[in-house]
């Protein structure tokens, strides 16, 4: 296997693992598409080898943007199924990585995901946008571009095919632009951010916000906001089609955390989601719904 791709299995998912839907959690699945790119050779354990490469350097990988879309009506893993995350590396930047993934139940693709990376180096707590390492880039240069998603309807251009990757994620993302005002058609949720949020780097870690967002949605779907209405009622479970998060500014531990839920821009079902600490806009996000499983994407 080449550099630049790496395959990340899950072996018999269990009970545990699956949400109240039967279904394997959003923020789950972006804690096991972590687990893939940190086994890239050059990645490395506590990015050991990352910063081993020349110039030596303390280096890190952020994630600024991510999304998951699933193809199909089979987010419901079959009992003990494998699940096989494969990550690729995609369009290389000065500072940033795109990683582009495939997840599978049994071998099956069922969605397809996009992380884009910021290399950052320098001292802990005060990381900064460094070049990406030259032999990262002759990794991605080694990959063969091959067509994905081909099969999968674009809900944001009509029929035409999504192709997941940093390019969609800004599509998508551009219609979020801030803390909305709040009014009649804005659902607010609050939280407190707990310590086991927090990852090795003392801040929220990324798949966390998934998280927040569904239990945000999950709060909204038994209230009687008029936004329940505009997504299908809430007498059926709301499936997830399709998830975009962009992190914008830290939060930690016992960081106060204001929720903001909209009716989406760009097609029905979906959810502009802006995630604030005060009036610091710390996670912008696009979630698109559906309440019938043979729906999902």
């Amino acid at each position: 296997m080449a550099d630049g791709e790496m395959t990340y299995g899950v072996p018999s998912v269990n009970q545990e693992q699956l949400d109240r839907e039967f279904s394997i959690p959003a923020h789950q699945l972006l804690v096991w598409m972590q687990s893939a790119r940190m086994r890239l050779p050059w990645v490395g354990a506590g990015y050991c080898a990352f910063s081993a490469e020349e110039p030596r350097l303390v280096r890190r990988l952020v994630v600024r943007a991510q999304g998951i879309r699933f193809r199909g009506a089979n987010r419901n893993p079959p009992p003990r199924a494998d699940v096989q995350v494969a990550v690729r590396v995609g369009q290389v930047g000065k500072t940033s990585i795109e990683m582009l993934y495939t997840v599978a139940y049994d071998g099956e693709v069922v969605a397809d995901a996009v992380a884009t990376m910021v290399c950052v180096a320098g001292a802990t707590g005060s990381f900064k946008p460094s070049a990406v390492p030259e032999r990262v880039r002759r990794a991605a240069s080694t990959i063969v571009a091959e067509p994905r998603s081909a099969a999968v309807l674009d809900s944001y251009g009509g029929a035409e095919a999504v192709t997941m990757d940093q390019a969609y994620t800004r599509r998508v993302l551009a219609s979020v632009t801030g803390v909305p005002q709040q009014s009649a058609g804005t659902f607010v949720h609050e939280m407190v951010v707990r310590f086991s949020d927090e990852d090795v780097n003392k801040h929220t870690n990324h798949a966390g916000y998934a998280r927040f967002c569904s239990d945000a949605v999950d709060v909204l779907r038994v209230s009687d906001h008029p936004l329940v209405s505009a997504l299908g009622g809430a007498a059926f479970p709301w499936f997830l089609r399709s998830l975009v998060l962009e992190y914008v500014a830290e939060t930690k531990a016992q960081d106060t955390l204001t929720i903001y839920l909209t009716a989406g821009a760009n097609s029905p079902g979906e959810v502009a989601v802006a995630i604030a600490r005060g009036d610091t806009l710390c996670t912008k996000g696009v979630l698109e719904l559906t309440t019938s499983p043979d729906a999902r994407l």
